[in-house]
Formats: C-alpha cells, structure tokens, sequence
C-alpha cells in the first residue's frame, strides 16, 4: 500500500459516523412512510446505522 492509498483510507471512526448519519436519514423517510411514526422510524434508522457501521469496521 502506497502513502497515498493510506491517506484516502477513512478511519473507522469516520465511517461510523458516515453509517449513523445515512441510518438516521434512511431512518427518517422510513418513519414518515411507512411507521407513520418519526420517532419509531428515527430510531430503527440509528439502530441499523450503528449496526453496518460497527460491522464494517471489525470486517477489516
């Protein structure tokens, strides 16, 4: 791995973060759509967020 390809690698607390926040908007449009509940939708979306997050980062 060059110096380069080093430094366009994220760190995994970044993609943590990435994975909460596309969760929380995905959580968003589910809970308006579907639940008919913001709040419910909110927090499924956090959940799978941290969930994928936490699974990318032990998968390196």
């Amino acid at each position: 791995m060059t110096h380069n390809e080093e430094q366009r690698t994220p760190s995994p607390d970044a993609v943590l973060a990435l994975s909460i926040s596309f969760g929380l908007l995905a959580g968003v449009g589910l809970g308006l759509l579907v639940f008919d509940n913001l709040g419910l939708g909110i927090g499924v979306g956090v959940a799978l967020g941290v969930a994928i997050g936490v699974a990318r980062r032990f998968r390196r």
